[in-house]
């Protein structure tokens, strides 16, 4: 399996594949200055799940958006997720980036009752730290400034 997605991935490299679609309005939040990030980090990428969190939560305080330290029950949250393949001797990596907006409602039980994304902000292809990081860092920005868009009536006009 892991041959047959390098096969697939040999001629990419990391592209992305923004659907330039409005962002959804379950964005919009009484206090948009703050934010919950979710961060996942397979093992085989070449960064700390630490790394990740300081790159993205840097680009939210840029955008003057603070980090929350914890999530709350139907808030959107700022979801991304970073998951690689090393192959043998490769100093790139097979890497898929997806950064969206995830919220999910739950009723006065703690129930999950429906989970909502927006469009996902994603790149798939194979690269090295440095480019990893570069599209990291667009993606993330692209989320961010349509977070800001629908929370501060930034349309285009």
């Amino acid at each position: 399996m892991r041959k047959f997605f390098v096969g697939v991935l040999t001629g990419l490299v990391l592209v992305p594949c923004l659907v330039e679609a409005e962002p959804s309005n379950f964005l919009v939040k009484n206090d948009p200055e703050t934010l919950f990030a979710g961060i996942a980090v397979e093992d085989e990428c070449p960064f700390s799940l630490e790394e990740v969190d300081h790159l993205v939560k840097g680009i939210m305080i840029r955008s003057r958006i603070e980090p929350a330290a914890s999530w709350k029950p139907n808030e959107p949250i700022l979801d991304v997720d970073l998951q690689c393949v090393k192959q043998d001797d490769w100093v790139k990596r097979v890497v898929s980036l997806n950064v969206q907006f995830i919220k999910v409602d739950v009723d006065d039980e703690g129930e999950a009752l429906i989970t909502h994304t927006t469009k996902a902000y994603s790149a798939l292809g194979i690269g090295d730290k440095p480019y990893i990081t570069q599209n990291l860092q667009h993606l993330t920005q692209k989320a961010i400034a349509d977070y800001l868009k629908v929370n501060h009536d930034l349309t285009d006009n």
